[in-house]
């Protein structure tokens, strides 16, 4: 099992110029898991520990002072022959000859800024710590794990259905009950396509006709993507969970996600089957989201010039 696990640490400068989500895009695309990340601070002691092996050449240095000039993140990765893959994946040292398609080649070149709206994010309280790794101009790849099962199944949704590529890792004070990592992941992830969104220019804005049925159930979703936070939500009652899933959460993560990304929402979503209806507004919901923020030709869709 030993190699088919690795660690790296991506660079202070990667981390400055928001480039996190393009690289780690790299990394799934390239077919590693992402277990586990972490931004922190290196010291100059773990620095030199963890190039040891570069020290006796000149740049070692330079190297270690680089390594501890701003924060890195440090992740772990899972794939078979994991360490073999990603040293090709990153490919040489020296940036210049680096193979083509390499991570060092693309960033030296400075392909990858701007290359889609991705954006990488740590929110860390005393009750939950959460990383969050998003692509709106993604595929629909996903890597979700907040502890609560039935609630990865619905980012999962969300990813895969909105065409979001999403890495979330949440460990949370779940010993107490779910509402603070629910509630912190709808925080963190809206927080997350705020950043990767910037300017609001350049999107359709509206998705007013996105309806999505599920046996029995009918869920439809209306959006604008104004800057203005309102969400009205109307669903047929519920269990009191789904799965471990507690229904009274449904409503708050989209309330959450709303008002921190800041937009008008309208859900109806209407069936017999508990588990349809929330799965269903997820799916919903997600296709309206995207929809709205695809790409197009006009610089701002509003005649107040913002939204």
């Amino acid at each position: 099992m030993a190699g088919n696990r690795t660690f790296t640490m991506i660079k202070p400068d990667a981390v400055e110029s928001n480039n996190i989500g393009n690289i780690t895009q790299m990394i799934s695309d390239a077919g590693f898991k992402i277990k586990a990340m972490k931004l922190t601070q290196l010291t100059k002691g773990q620095a030199e520990e963890f190039y040891a092996v570069h020290n006796e050449r000149p740049f070692y240095g330079e190297l270690v002072e680089y390594m501890t000039s701003g924060p890195i993140v440090a992740a772990v990765l899972e794939k078979e022959n994991a360490v073999i893959d990603f040293r090709n994946l990153v490919g040489s040292t020296d940036p210049n000859e680096a193979e083509e398609g390499t991570i060092r080649k693309k960033y030296a070149e400075n392909d990858i800024k701007n290359e889609s709206r991705s954006f990488f994010l740590n929110r860390s309280t005393n009750e939950t710590n959460i990383y969050i790794n998003l692509n709106i101009d993604g595929t629909g790849n996903y890597n979700i794990n907040t502890g609560i099962k039935y609630f990865d199944h619905m980012l999962e949704q969300f990813a895969k259905h909105g065409h979001f590529d999403l890495s979330i890792q949440s460990l949370g004070d779940l010993e107490i009950d779910e509402h603070h990592t629910i509630e912190d992941v709808a925080i963190a992830l809206a927080d997350a396509f705020k950043n990767a969104l910037g300017a609001r220019e350049n999107i359709e804005r509206y998705s007013s006709s996105e309806v999505l049925v599920m046996d029995e159930t009918k869920s439809s979703v209306s959006i604008d993507m104004a800057s203005r936070p309102f969400l009205k939500m109307k669903t047929s009652p519920l269990r009191e969970y789904v799965g471990d899933l507690p229904t009274e959460m449904f409503e708050h993560f989209f309330v959450s996600f709303v008002n921190t990304l800041g937009f008008t929402c309208h859900i109806e979503t209407i069936g017999d089957n508990s588990h349809h209806i929330v799965e269903a507004t997820f799916k919903s919901f997600t296709r309206a989201l995207s929809g709205a923020l695809k790409k197009n030709e006009s610089a701002v869709l509003s005649t107040k010039g913002v939204l």
